[in-house]
């Protein structure tokens, strides 16, 4: 079921969408189209796609949840830059900044780091906001800062990293009080408890906030270097817009990752009571056997939260039609 705007959201909506399309064109970017409907599923542990059943003999499918995979076999096999606006759908999202069909914005660039790719996401906002028709004299290009993620968690909690530290810290706040002696947690358990409640809340919303050199435990398809993950998220008016990784290439880590997320979902469906997850990608497996990914950037940006924030809309369903 369509939700209802006012006229003058869709126009923005149109504006800002072919804003994005011309600025990725005219950076040399080719706009490409994936499927959104698979016979794999992701295998990251806490995203819920939707399942889809076939015609006989053909088994399920899901819908997308990002359109990473397939733009990377397009990416191994075209190498060059390339970016999608794709209709995504997860389960167990809802509230104020969630819909469960949405708009990614997703590209891949050759050559490029996470400092490069964080500089493009600040133009591409720069220009949305220098080409809004109803732009106001507050409508200012809103600065950029940019953070190492033990930088922030040292600043604002005084502490590192490592696994002891943030776990001894997260007790003595009272989380996790009622779980048993022996309970073990993982550690993006304890990372994200003290990241969503103390150091989230902390950035700046007025500003373009940047995170990079995730801890290694939290790579997922990371490339990892001196002990960190060259892994990258972005922040703007409270709302966690877009994140990137400096591509993890070879295939033999590729599935080594993927397996590993696979074994942490297979275990929260069976608490479930659920079936285990779909197959793996494996279409992006063997390209990626034939020719290593490219060396360079891909990055995934909520186009629909990013409309919010250049809107100023207090609620997705404010400038989205979905839901």
């Amino acid at each position: 079921m369509i939700r209802r705007l006012a006229p003058e959201a869709w126009k923005q909506r149109s504006r800002s969408i072919r804003r994005v399309r011309t600025f990725f064109q005219d950076l040399g970017f080719l706009e490409v189209e994936t499927p959104i409907l698979n016979p794999w599923a992701t295998t990251e542990p806490f995203l819920y796609p939707f399942e889809v059943l076939q015609e006989a003999g053909k088994g399920h499918a899901t819908l997308i949840t990002s359109p990473e995979f397939n733009l990377k076999v397009l990416w191994a096999d075209l190498r060059c830059n390339l970016f999608e606006i794709a209709h995504c759908f997860r389960g167990r999202e809802s509230g104020p900044l969630h819909t469960s069909e949405f708009l990614m914005l997703e590209w891949y660039a050759t050559e490029t780091d996470e400092q490069n790719s964080i500089q493009l996401i600040h133009a591409l906002i720069a220009c949305l906001l220098e080409n809004q028709e109803s732009r106001s004299a507050q409508d200012v290009i809103p600065q950029l800062q940019v953070f190492r993620m033990e930088e922030l968690f040292q600043s604002i909690l005084g502490l590192s990293l490592d696994f002891e530290t943030i776990r001894i810290y997260c007790l003595k706040r009272g989380h996790f009080a009622h779980d048993a002696p022996d309970a073990k947690r993982r550690y993006e358990e304890y990372f994200f408890t003290l990241f969503l409640n103390y150091v989230e809340p902390s950035l700046n919303s007025e500003h373009i906030v940047a995170i990079y050199d995730y801890p290694e435990e939290l790579a997922a398809y990371a490339r990892i270097e001196n002990g960190r993950a060259r892994r990258f998220e972005v922040y703007w008016k409270g709302l966690e817009l877009a994140n990137g990784y400096v591509e993890v290439c070879d295939a033999r880590e590729q599935r080594q990752r993927m397996q590993s997320e696979a074994t942490v979902k297979d275990a929260l469906l069976a608490e479930e009571g659920r079936k285990a997850r779909q197959p793996m990608d494996e279409q992006l497996l063997e390209v990626m056997e034939e020719s290593p990914l490219p060396d360079g950037c891909g990055v995934a940006l909520g186009l629909d939260r990013l409309l919010m924030a250049i809107q100023g809309a207090d609620s997705i369903d404010q400038i989205s039609p979905f839901q």
